[in-house]
């Protein structure tokens, strides 16, 4: 089965052949292919939580609606993790292996299906509230629907939406106003120091989740942080650390391009997709990077940047 992640301006692309609009009358025939691939379980089209958050930006409750229809019917409300939310098991596992220790993690899962399993946790606390596990596995399974994540995906509950989506943008041009202002800081710098600046600055972003991993396979971390070879090593093996470094270096070298806002959110989707998915389609952009830096050979995927192209790829 095919893996195929879709940026949130392809998902529109397909939506506006959905709802039969003539701006999106070309990606029709790529649409039908589409939903007959899952129809046939050859290709599967997971959501991840970028994808709740992008259609929440919009202000437009209809139009919000017409595309979460779309996503939620041809996703079958599949979803891909998010990185935070596996990245303690992807250490540990990690961990495991590097330390050769006998007793392994099982290799994390990275599709699965409904809105808790792309968040990597419990987004709705059932069990907390329910003590009858029948009851909590008939929710779930409730939640896990397609008519519950085009509910939730549409962000029905205007009031809730709005004060989200301003916490958001306030936090991404907190996000793209320091990352422009640690480019500018080292402009004289090369590129190998700038890959092991933001190597350094990642670590320091998830050394919780290393120490919790570590406990995970109940072993003490030891001298792991001074070790720099074993820190660089753990960077370049687990592939969403090792997409989102090369990713973030690669694009401050584009100074006709400010950092911008939605950067990361596009960064944290990508480097989840192109390591596990076969197909990405994104902007052309981030399509030109990622090409630019082998990574689509190295993961073996394809990227493509026009939703159009997914006909031939799902051409029986």
């Amino acid at each position: 089965m095919l893996n195929i992640y879709l940026d949130q301006n392809k998902w529109i692309d397909l939506a506006k052949a959905y709802h039969g609009r003539q701006d999106g009358q070309k990606f029709a025939p790529a649409l039908q292919a589409s939903f007959l691939a899952t129809e046939q379980d050859r290709a599967r089209f997971p959501l991840s939580v970028m994808h709740y958050m992008e259609v929440g930006k919009s202000s437009q409750g209809d139009r919000r609606l017409r595309l979460a229809k779309v996503m939620a019917q041809l996703s079958r409300a599949q979803s891909i993790v998010s990185g935070p939310g596996i990245m303690k098991d992807l250490l540990a596992f990690w961990f495991s292996k590097a330390y050769g220790l006998n007793a392994t993690p099982l290799e994390p899962q990275i599709f699965g299906k409904g809105i808790n399993f792309a968040f990597g946790e419990s987004a709705f606390t059932l069990k907390e509230r329910f003590e009858q596990p029948i009851l909590t596995s008939f929710l779930e399974d409730q939640l896990n629907s397609v008519e519950a994540i085009e509910w939730l995906l549409s962000h029905p509950e205007e009031v809730t939406r709005n004060t989200s989506v301003a916490d958001l943008r306030t936090r991404e041009e907190e996000l793209a106003k320091h990352a422009n202002s640690v480019r500018q800081i080292g402009k004289d710098y090369g590129r190998e120091a700038r890959w092991k600046s933001y190597s350094l600055s990642l670590i320091w972003q998830i050394r919780n989740e290393i120490l919790d991993a570590f406990k995970m396979i109940q072993t003490s971390p030891g001298g792991f942080f001074e070790n720099e070879v074993l820190l660089f090593r753990l960077l370049d093996e687990i592939p969403p650390l090792q997409v989102e470094r090369e990713l973030v270096v690669e694009r401050d070298f584009h100074w006709d391009r400010p950092a911008a806002g939605n950067d990361m959110i596009d960064i944290a989707a990508i480097s989840m997709a192109v390591p596990y998915c076969d197909v990405v389609v994104t902007e052309k952009f981030w399509a030109n990077i990622l090409k630019r830096l082998d990574l689509d050979k190295r993961y073996q995927t394809r990227i493509t940047t026009d939703a159009c192209e997914l006909e031939d790829i799902l051409r029986l």
